[in-house]
C-alpha cells in the first residue's frame, strides 16, 4: 500500500476522534433537564464513532503489515 493510503486513513481517524469528541460535549451539555433523550441519542452517536475510530486503527495496521 502507498503512504498516501495510510496518510488518508489517518487523517480520517483523526477526524472521526474529533468529531467523537465534539458529539460527546454537546451530550454532556444536554444531559441535565429536559433534553436527556436527545443526551442519550449523542452519546450512542458518540459511541459508534469511537467504535469507527478504532476499525480504523486496525485498517491503519493492516496497512503497515
Amino acid at each position: 500500500m502507498s503512504s498516501l493510503d495510510r496518510t488518508q486513513v489517518s487523517a480520517v481517524r483523526s477526524q472521526v476522534s474529533e468529531l467523537a469528541e465534539r458529539v460527546a460535549a454537546v451530550a454532556e451539555r444536554l444531559s441535565e433537564g429536559p433534553t436527556t433523550d436527545a443526551s442519550s441519542a449523542l452519546f450512542e452517536a458518540e459511541r459508534s464513532l469511537r467504535m469507527a475510530e478504532r476499525a480504523l486503527d486496525r485498517a491503519h495496521g493492516a496497512l503497515d503489515g
